[in-house]
């Protein structure tokens, strides 16, 4: 197979994603509601680094879940951090890195807190981030996720990536010269773009590998979807992922077929 077909078998990859991981996700909240909208994030992106504690995404929904429950006025940002704080028994923390630990205003100078709360500021990060993409502001988007505690460079294409294919149909994101910026480059990424073009040196840019897949695919964001996928999902290690990606059609094929029988497996078991 050559570059192009392969590149298509990501895109298509994409879908496996989609209905594995992103929907189940996004189905969950409100993305109209500004809070639901920072849970989505809180959950699925913002605790996406090497070395996180497992306990941080649903500890952090669950202290939004908490105080909205309790119908109690105050301080949101440091209501929600005492009850992340206090349901994890105040362990493992790393408030320097922690999107949820806010500053209060009479111990910080004004505007130099960059909790998720204060960088945001009552804004939709969904809706917000959307109308960025909409209107050819990319770097904007991405530059202002960045600033929030604890966000890189790769959780900020992540999340942007992931809104701009559920609001695809809206976008017109192929005029975009930032459209780079929407892809997250993580190990599995870099070793499959190096194996389909040697060219590339191994000490490449975060960027030159992004702007890579943005030059060959026409679906970039779905093919990085498919890309991650491809290597975390089904290779899981690099000496299978060289192996398989000789024959990818062949590969992927096996695990459609794996995921329609465990999946046949579920439905035979809950109607037993």
């Amino acid at each position: 197979m050559d570059n192009d077909e392969i590149i298509g078998l990501f895109e298509g990859l994409s879908d496996v994603f989609n209905v594995l991981y992103l929907r189940p996700l996004w189905q969950k909240y409100k993305l109209d509601d500004t809070i639901d909208a920072a849970s989505l994030f809180l959950e699925g992106y913002a605790f996406e680094r090497q070395g996180r504690s497992p306990a941080f995404s649903p500890a952090a929904v669950e202290s939004i879940s908490r105080y909205r429950k309790a119908h109690i006025s105050g301080d949101f940002p440091l209501a929600v951090w005492k009850n992340f704080c206090d349901l994890l028994e105040n362990q493992g923390l790393n408030p320097k890195l922690n999107p949820l630990c806010h500053k209060d205003p009479l111990y910080h100078p004004t505007n130099s807190c960059n909790c998720i709360w204060c960088i945001l500021s009552s804004e939709n990060i969904i809706i917000s981030s959307k109308n960025a993409l909409e209107a050819g502001q990319t770097k904007e988007a991405w530059t202002k996720l960045v600033k929030i505690r604890g966000i890189g460079p790769k959780i900020a294409s992540f999340f942007l990536r992931d809104v701009a294919i559920r609001y695809e149909n809206e976008l017109q994101l192929s005029k975009d010269n930032n459209r780079w910026l929407l892809q997250p480059i993580d190990i599995w990424v870099r070793r499959i773009v190096m194996h389909l073009d040697n060219n590339i040196d191994k000490n490449a840019r975060y960027e030159d590998l992004a702007k890579w897949i943005v030059s060959k695919s026409k679906r970039p964001e779905y093919c990085n979807q498919g890309m991650w996928y491809f290597g975390a999902k089904i290779a899981q290690t690099k000496f299978r992922l060289d192996n398989y990606l000789e024959d990818p059609q062949a590969t992927i094929n096996k695990h459609i077929i794996t995921l329609q029988t465990n999946a046949q497996a579920i439905l035979e078991l809950k109607s037993a």
